[in-house]
């Protein structure tokens, strides 16, 4: 069984914005770090990073707050990516699961759920100020 950590961060709006948002995946440039551009092609989307090109699937749009994503390496298993935004009150919350893959150190784990932290804090801040 892999590791798994889930980091949340709460939103100062409304649920159906904040799903409403993450789920049009031209978003994440603005608030992902590990995403630099992504484009369409079908049904697919590709994302440029760091480390290269990348395809990606998504979650069809739904009424549960579910917006989970599969990032899909040129080389290795898919990384599953499940994302949840829940009703807090006045506002949201946005839960993200990091599962830790096989022959990834401590280190590397650590910085990968830093860097989620990170991205999470900047989607609080862009859309806390819409």
């Amino acid at each position: 069984m892999n590791q798994c950590r889930t980091i949340s961060v709460s939103i100062n709006q409304p649920v159906a914005m904040v799903s409403a948002y993450l789920g049009d995946p031209a978003h994440f440039p603005e608030w992902s770090a590990f995403i630099v551009a992504i484009r369409r092609a079908g049904e697919d989307w590709y994302a440029t990073t760091k480390g290269g090109e990348v395809r990606m699937t998504f979650t069809p749009p739904n009424p549960f707050g579910v917006l989970d994503h599969a990032v899909h390496p040129n080389r290795g298993p898919a990384v599953r990516v499940p994302i949840r935004v829940l009703e807090n009150l006045q506002g949201c919350e946005v839960l993200f699961s990091v599962f830790r893959p096989e022959g990834v150190s401590d280190g590397e784990f650590d910085a990968d759920v830093e860097l989620v932290q990170s991205d999470l804090l900047a989607l609080k801040r862009l859309l806390e100020s819409a």
